[in-house]
């Protein structure tokens, strides 16, 4: 089980007609099941999710969503993030903030004390806060669509540098592409979507990876369907949207 551990940190750090890719109404339910691959091995997780605020300034609505998901096996207990989506109603474009600074420097914080805490490694609250104090991140994955869109546009590359002391990672959304729109049927049903591909560049002290990813957005839902692969024939991770409930207005 121990060698899912960096797929699945990896995995949860990549969710009626209308112009907005996200639900703007508050309460809107989701579940997704996710597969993780792994040589010739495999595992399955479930996250919940739900919007629990909708907010609008200058045109702007920004939508929280709060994302569940039981570690397996109880390695963690469970992770519990909230991401953040912004939708202009001056272009009708929708913006997937897939990390910023302050969440990233906060997830990397809490993995280095599940890393300390999965050791059985002691470490005294002077030497943490001598790591928390030595990681700075710049930087953020960010992912911008509009229905207008047509195939074959090009979207802005991205990045986020995360520095720990004297170590240094990169994170990067590069060569990201819309292919177009496509029918797609998963557990929750049929949806018209926007296909976007890129790739997930990852450059650390220990190596570099590329992880190829492709995303279907359907309108006034949101993310319908990811895979990762690091090659055609190489997956790591499947994910499909299981159910999808928006309330009653």
């Amino acid at each position: 089980m121990k060698k899912f551990t960096a797929i699945i940190a990896a995995a949860l750090a990549f969710t009626g007609a209308s112009a907005q890719y996200v639900s703007l109404q508050q309460g809107t339910t989701y579940e997704y099941k996710s597969t993780i691959y792994q040589e010739n091995d495999s595992m399955t997780m479930t996250t919940s999710a739900k919007v629990i605020s909708v907010t609008e300034a200058d045109g702007k609505m920004t939508v929280l969503t709060e994302e569940t998901t039981p570690m397996p096996d109880g390695m963690f207990g469970e992770k519990v993030d909230t991401t953040t989506t912004v939708y202009n109603t001056a272009d009708k474009s929708t913006t997937f903030i897939l990390s910023e600074p302050e969440k990233a420097r906060q997830e990397v914080i809490d993995m280095i004390k599940m890393q300390f805490q999965a050791s059985g490694q002691f470490v005294s609250e002077g030497d943490m806060s001598s790591i928390i104090t030595g990681i700075r991140v710049k930087g953020e994955l960010s992912l911008t669509i509009n229905p207008d869109m047509a195939p074959g546009t090009k979207l802005p590359n991205k990045n986020m540098r995360i520095n720990i002391s004297q170590q240094s990672m990169t994170y990067n959304i590069w060569n990201a592409v819309v292919e177009g729109t496509e029918t797609i049927t998963v557990p929750a049903g049929t949806f018209e979507c926007l296909k976007v591909t890129f790739v997930n560049k990852i450059n650390a002290g220990d190596g570099n990876q590329k992880i190829n990813v492709t995303q279907w957005f359907a309108p006034g839902v949101g993310t319908v369907k990811t895979e990762q692969s690091l090659k055609k024939d190489e997956p790591l991770l499947k994910q499909e949207l299981v159910s999808f409930d928006k309330p009653q207005a």
